[in-house]
């Protein structure tokens, strides 16, 4: 596996793996704290005690990193020169320290097993509720050709325009291009 110089390598224990495809709710969710993680400014500007942390504030936040502009545009040539509030929004970025999340996951952990019989069981830890979760798991049943990849990008949206696009989930799903009908 070749590493472009300068990039740290993702590592995650094979505990933490296991945890967190436990919390995900859906695969998308999974995709897209991937595609999150990878990003090498999430070292620089999210510091956690603990790999967990780190998902757990992606739960909470998202984990969102705003890019680059010169280099959205050195990679888009096609796109207007950067904006002054790109610039400006790019360079307010400040490292952030997390503090440990683990409290609530730790209680979830040691008493999911049990039954309900008093005994208490602690809430799982979940994503912030998405406005697309409908149409991501219909994407998924129908088995739509990029489900995956098409759900992560779609719960990368701000949380306003995922409302935008939940508005139309039924027409988008309901008349398909004709292009694609015909592939299918």
């Amino acid at each position: 596996m070749s590493q472009r110089p300068g990039r740290t390598p993702t590592l995650l224990s094979l505990h933490d793996l296991e945890l967190i495809t436990e919390l995900v709710a859906r695969p998308a969710e999974f995709l897209l704290y991937l595609r999150r993680r990878r990003n090498p400014d999430v070292t620089v500007m999210f510091h956690a005690p603990d790999e967990l942390d780190l998902f757990l504030y992606f739960f909470e936040a998202g984990l969102w990193i705003e890019p680059d502009p010169a280099q959205v545009c050195a990679a888009f040539p096609f796109l207007p020169e950067p904006t002054t509030a790109e610039l400006r929004r790019y360079r307010a970025q400040k490292p952030s320290f997390l503090t440990s999340r683990t409290d609530v996951l730790d209680k979830w952990f040691h008493t999911k097993g049990r039954d309900d019989t008093g005994s208490g069981s602690a809430p799982k830890p979940a994503m912030v509720p998405s406005p697309l979760a409908p149409l991501l798991d219909q994407l998924q049943s129908w088995n739509v050709t990029g489900w995956l990849s098409i759900g992560a990008t779609l719960l990368s949206l701000a949380t306003s325009a995922q409302h935008k696009f939940a508005r139309h989930g039924d027409i988008l799903l309901n008349n398909p291009a004709r292009t694609a009908r015909a592939a299918a």
